[in-house]
């Protein structure tokens, strides 16, 4: 059972899940994703202090989507108390990836999430992200000079020296070695 905390990149990947674990012979498995796009750690860590009814919640079994729980904006505690989850990932938006000050509410927000989850040996992995396409428009591209290499190298610096020890999702490496294959900058 696995829950994503993060924002469109984890929507984004949360598509993918199913089918890796099919592929790794899971035939047993739930996936949870609470997303506000362009959603922060620091975002997050507020959300959660408030109590604030704002993300999307979908949620993943039986081979399907079930989409009816997101029928309505949910709260961070909604989804940790909705499973027992054995994994929950955190992932910091995407402008902000790069930038290590940006995660120093991390290990708070994880304390948050670990006092409330419902299984005592949770997990906790982050989720890294990745750089923004070569010919991006994004105005959170300027931090990172519009350069992709800066943007990968800054964020591999941020995950390496921000991330409280946690075991890591390199999806932010695997996306820029892809880059450097035939599928290319897309």
């Amino acid at each position: 059972k696995i829950l994503m905390i993060g924002n469109s990149f984890s929507d984004d990947a949360s598509q993918y899940v199913p089918n890796i674990l099919k592929d790794l012979g899971y035939t047993d498995f739930e996936v949870g994703n609470m997303f506000i796009g362009g959603c922060s750690i620091d975002t997050h860590y507020a959300n959660a202090l408030n109590n604030y009814e704002k993300y999307d919640f979908r949620y993943y079994t039986n081979n399907a989507w079930d989409n009816t729980y997101g029928r309505k904006k949910q709260s961070l505690e909604y989804a940790i108390k909705f499973k027992d989850w054995d994994v929950i990932t955190f992932q910091q938006a995407s402008h902000d990836s790069g930038r290590a000050s940006t995660y120093m509410n991390l290990s708070f927000l994880a304390q948050y999430v670990k006092n409330r989850a419902t299984n005592s040996n949770v997990r906790f992995i982050f989720h890294m992200t990745w750089a923004y396409q070569g010919n991006s428009t994004h105005s959170g591209f300027a931090r990172y000079n519009n350069n992709q290499m800066t943007m990968y190298n800054a964020i591999v610096n941020a995950v390496q020296t921000s991330t409280d020890g946690m075991a890591v999702i390199p999806s932010g490496t695997a996306v820029q070695n892809a880059r450097t294959s035939f599928v290319g900058d897309n």
